[in-house]
């Protein structure tokens, strides 16, 4: 009894180091997450910016948020933020909710980070569904050619994707955007029973080894 006891108390005190952070449940993280998506929408809204959301690869971070006021635009000055005012960027640039997602993502990783869209695809749809359990499952629809990514996305645990810089989508946006480097542009759509959504990136391809993707 005494050598059970001895290894009960050893497995507590193990899990307990094991085990730097407590769990939250999905719901309450969800209700946490709509009163900030709610804000966003409503600074949005107020400053009059388009119905765009563009994320920017990021310098210490790894992107940023660009909601521009007109869809004729250029790209701001990461230091310009978070209310852009020179005419030719005007609009709103704020931290990206999935940049820390993507940094927590990259630390994990075994090995680096894919620059290749496809393979790239492939991590971050497993992050989503293994890592942070934000999804059920996702499938990859890759355009390399025309510099498009679409996630299918089944079972958010947090709820729908059309709310501005959802975790889950942001995360694919922003890890997107510092892996490739390069602006990208986000789309989201819901299927007609609103079971899955339709995440998609896209972005500009300068050159034909860009385009070349296994």
């Amino acid at each position: 009894m005494f050598a059970l006891g001895a290894t009960g108390l050893f497995g507590g005190v193990l899990t307990l180091y094991l085990t730097p952070t407590r769990f939250v449940a999905a719901d309450v993280t969800e209700r946490v997450y709509t009163a900030v998506a709610a804000n966003y929408a409503a600074l949005a809204e107020n400053l009059g910016l388009a119905e765009t959301a563009v994320y920017l690869p990021g310098e210490t971070r790894a992107a940023h948020l660009y909601l521009p006021q007109s869809t004729e635009h250029e790209f701001p000055d990461l230091e310009d933020g978070p209310f852009v005012t020179a005419s030719d960027s005007r609009g709103l640039l704020l931290e990206a909710t999935g940049a820390l997602l993507f940094d927590e993502f990259e630390q994990a990783s075994s090995g680096p980070v894919a620059t290749r869209p496809g393979e790239l695809a492939t991590q971050l749809s497993e992050a989503v569904v293994e890592q942070f359990e934000l999804a059920d499952a996702t499938d990859v629809d890759l355009d390399p050619t025309g510099g498009r990514l679409t996630f299918r996305v089944t079972g958010s645990t947090l709820g729908d994707l059309d709310r501005l810089d959802h975790p889950l989508s942001s995360f694919l946006a922003a890890g997107t955007a510092a892996a490739l480097e390069r602006p990208v542009a986000l789309d989201v759509d819901a299927t007609d029973d609103r079971v899955d959504w339709l995440v998609t990136l896209r972005w500009d391809v300068e050159t034909e080894q860009d385009e070349t993707d296994s």
